[in-house]
């Protein structure tokens, strides 16, 4: 005999699965559920002590005042901006007066 409590878990079906319905967690709420599902359970322990402060994040600045000087600055912006959106998502731009 096979229980719900015997299947095994397994969390890349159950989070495809969630991902397919297309509803995200609005459709949670709106379906009124009364228990997170597994795929949202954090391990107890594997979480670290230490909490992210804003000192601990330098979010990237990127100076756009070189972009028309020449080939090579230009580039070098552009893989500025690469690096930041594919690691951050986000960046800051600045464009500093050369006078």
């Amino acid at each position: 005999m096979v229980t719900k409590k015997s299947v095994e878990f397994d969390p890349y079906i159950e989070r495809k699965a969630f991902d397919e319905t297309k509803e995200g967690v609005k459709g949670l709420v709106d379906a009124k559920i009364t228990e997170l599902p597994r795929i949202f359970h954090v391990p107890q322990g594997s979480l670290t002590d230490k909490k992210p402060s804003v000192s601990d994040l330098e979010i990237p600045i990127i100076d756009f005042a070189s972009v028309h000087v020449d080939t090579a600055s230009r580039e070098a912006v552009v893989e500025k901006v690469k690096h930041a959106a594919e690691k951050w998502g986000f960046f800051q731009v600045t464009i500093t007066n050369q006078d």
